[in-house]
């Protein structure tokens, strides 16, 4: 009989399929560069995810096999193709990594309505439209992870 430790080593070791929002750069890409090197199936979704010279920083950064595809979170299409290619490739997502994200540093009175429709729409609408297209295939399989990220960190100064 398996104790509760060997049952944790199996998981860690179990390969998954795994997306990343926002992979193309900052703490989405270094995310994806590490589930590669766990040996995890990796998909990187991103508003600027056809243009083939990310495409090609992607696969030198994190691996070669990483997948690498248009997103645009904010949008309920993009999202369910984004979402269903995956699936149709690798096989169910079982690890959700949401990093995409802008942010506009202004102050309350002169902020563009525009500008904040965009943080509004990517950073809350975003993660909540590919949470809830992943997360029924999670709980139907048993095994799940979902991990949001924010920062401002890749904006400003230190």
């Amino acid at each position: 009989m398996a104790c509760r430790h060997d049952r944790k080593e199996q998981t860690a070791l179990t390969k998954r399929t795994a997306i990343i929002t926002g992979g193309l750069a900052g703490i989405g890409l270094a995310t994806a560069r590490l589930l590669h090197q766990a040996g995890h199936t990796v998909a990187i979704g991103a508003r600027r995810g056809d243009d083939t010279s990310l495409q090609d920083m992607a696969r030198d950064t994190v691996g070669a096999h990483v997948f690498v595809a248009p997103l645009d979170v904010r949008q309920r299409g993009s999202v369910t193709a984004f979402c269903t290619s995956v699936k149709n490739q690798f096989g169910t997502p079982q690890i959700l990594v949401n990093a995409a994200g802008v942010t506009r540093h202004q102050t309350v009175s002169d902020h563009d309505l525009d500008a904040w429709d965009d943080v509004i729409e990517t950073n809350l609408t975003g993660t909540f439209l590919i949470i809830h297209a992943l997360l029924p295939d999670m709980m139907a399989s048993g095994w799940g992870r979902i991990v949001n990220i924010a920062s401002t960190a890749a904006s400003s100064a230190v």
